[in-house]
């Protein structure tokens, strides 16, 4: 696996439950899209994140880059 996209971002906290809490992550496709996911904190950040933390924070992903034509290949 790779880092990507190179670039997202934590925009805001969602909810603190399941621990460690969940925050909305989003990020520009290949396509120029903007996808956007919810996801624990801990997967996407080393920071200690909480309701009360200042956003937005850089954040990073890991996923599989997929070869093909199709415009909207599902990321993984």
């Amino acid at each position: 696996m790779i880092p990507c996209p190179p670039r997202c971002r934590i925009v805001r906290w969602v909810d603190d439950e399941p621990r460690p809490g969940l925050v909305e992550v989003r990020f520009t496709d290949a396509h120029d899209r903007q996808r956007v996911f919810v996801e624990k904190s801990a997967v996407v950040s080393e920071a200690h994140l909480s309701s009360g933390s200042r956003y937005p924070v850089d954040a990073a992903i890991l996923c599989d880059t997929l070869n093909g034509d199709a415009e909207d290949t599902p990321a993984r």
